[in-house]
């Protein structure tokens, strides 16, 4: 039985520095990554939309390029820093967002250098990859927005 007075953390999304995992852009928050969310970013580009969203970016397309052998290790979900446009101050647009039907774990950085990847951050301490409704997308907080200043010149 759940205790009642548990209250599922909000997740805020956010984009990861290139060559950064979701671990460590969430913990330079106070925050956890949550992997839950991460995975339901897979179900489809309508999920993937939503998250990316609540991270202040606007797509102008998805794409699904991976296979099973290789999504994790890019990064799945992601987009290319270097098309990544920001007009003003969170209010970015870039042409094309990448997810996948495998996501990469918390830890993954991904092997393309000029990848950011799209991180769910949570406020729980005690289990952050714990499965339930923490981690429902269609729910989630806005969180801090992506930001030109933390584009890396690589």
């Amino acid at each position: 039985e759940e205790d009642p007075l548990h209250v599922a953390a909000p997740i805020t999304w956010h984009l990861s520095a290139t060559t950064t995992s979701c671990d460590a852009t969430c913990a330079k928050r106070g925050t956890a990554c949550d992997f839950d969310s991460l995975k339901e970013t897979a179900a489809s580009p309508r999920t993937a939309a939503t998250a990316f969203a609540l991270a202040g970016i606007s797509c102008l397309k998805y794409s699904n390029p991976c296979t099973a052998q290789n999504c994790s290790y890019r990064g799945m979900p992601y987009l290319n820093a270097s098309k990544l446009a920001c007009a003003a101050k969170e209010r970015c647009t870039v042409k094309t967002c990448y997810f996948g039907d495998v996501v990469a774990s918390c830890a993954q950085v991904p092997v393309d250098a000029s990848a950011r990847r799209l991180c769910a951050c949570t406020e729980s301490r005690s289990s952050p990859h714990s499965s339930g409704t923490e981690g429902d997308i269609r729910s989630g907080n806005k969180g801090e927005k992506a930001d030109s200043s933390s584009n890396k010149a690589q």
